[in-house]
């Protein structure tokens, strides 16, 4: 079983188990996590900064704020916990799986994700702008705003979705909708490229 003091910049954790850690900073800054369980963690401020994150599961986690930009994460699982604003952007996310979370804010601005699942979350906004986004669903999750600008998108896969608003209609190339979906789409679409539509 891990401790809290094991949780350090540049640590080198592998095949630890943390859980029901105090309300304290957890800093992985630049750390290498590895086959790692973490349970009931609780933390105001989270730092994985530039960390490389691998086959982990991440199980009820409570988090305010995740610093996450620059970090590799492959083969990770996140399920039913809060994970607030989660900032991951210019980051390489391979194989990551968020289940029943709420967050507020996700910022994957500029990163290259392949095979993400958002199954069940209730989430804010997400912004994908910029990135790279190869297989992707949200089957059954909220989103109250998605933005698309400027990303690259191939089998991203919305049909599960439910969401109020979305930025980057131009961009959404590459995503699979249902009828409905495009029906509701179909406006933002016209003016997004000047077509006047009259009765």
């Amino acid at each position: 079983m891990g401790h809290g003091a094991d949780l350090a910049d540049r640590a080198d954790l592998d095949s630890r188990q943390f859980a029901d850690l105090p309300d304290a900073p957890l800093n992985l800054r630049d750390a290498s996590v590895l086959n790692c369980r973490f349970t009931d963690v609780r933390s105001q401020d989270v730092d994985l900064r530039g960390a490389s994150v691998r086959e982990t599961e991440v199980i009820r986690p409570d988090f305010t704020v995740t610093q996450a930009w620059r970090g590799r994460w492959s083969d990770v699982r996140v399920e039913a916990g809060r994970l607030g604003v989660l900032e991951a952007y210019d980051s390489a996310w391979n194989a990551v799986e968020l289940v029943g979370c709420k967050l507020s804010f996700v910022n994957l601005r500029g990163s290259e994700v392949s095979d993400l699942t958002l199954r069940e979350c209730q989430i804010e906004e997400l912004d994908v702008s910029e990135g790279s986004i190869r297989r992707a669903s949200l089957s059954g999750s909220h989103v109250k705003r998605l933005n698309f600008r400027g990303a690259r998108m191939e089998n991203v896969d919305l049909r599960g979705a439910d969401y109020d608003e979305i930025a980057g209609v131009m961009s959404m190339r590459g995503t699979l909708l249902t009828e409905s979906q495009l029906a509701e789409l179909a406006p933002l679409m016209a003016e997004a490229l000047g077509i006047s539509v009259l009765s």
